[in-house]
């Protein structure tokens, strides 16, 4: 995949990658794409300007608080790698997952899991497009 194509666009007073174009890019990914939990859950696009949500944006910047760039890594390891014992169904699964994040390494800089909740969760996986806005994707999941 390429990177998202810029745009005269000017998304909090600047010119770049067209936001739009690159959620379009990310919904054909996640199409039907389904997170493996306890639950199964769908995997949907997610993004906020700056002046959304601003402890989750101030968070995502600084790397403070509710960063888990460890466990980013871990679930892309988990999720876009290829197992011996994988059946059809479980390779599509990881070719999904692996070009999912590829276009989110693609596009996005600081790229983390953020999580809300204690056992029925809000994930994001999401980093920062060069206009500041977070932008990644969202499931949900539960952990017993």
């Amino acid at each position: 995949m390429n990177r998202v194509q810029k745009s005269e666009q000017r998304v909090n007073g600047k010119v770049g990658f067209d936001v739009s174009e690159f959620a379009k890019e990310v919904e054909e990914v996640v199409c039907d794409l389904v997170y493996i939990s306890e639950i199964d859950a769908p995997v949907a696009f997610f993004g906020l300007d700056n002046d959304e949500d601003s402890e989750w944006v101030a968070a995502a910047h600084s790397g403070a608080g509710i960063d888990e760039e460890e466990a980013f890594e871990y679930l892309k390891r988990r999720l876009g790698e290829k197992k011996e014992w994988f059946d059809e169904t479980h390779e599509k699964r990881a070719e999904a997952f692996s070009s999912l994040f590829a276009l989110l390494e693609e596009n996005l800089s600081k790229l983390r899991l953020l999580r809300r909740g204690e056992a029925y969760l809000d994930n994001f996986v999401v980093g920062i497009s060069e206009t500041g806005q977070l932008l990644g994707v969202t499931f949900k999941s539960l952990e017993t």
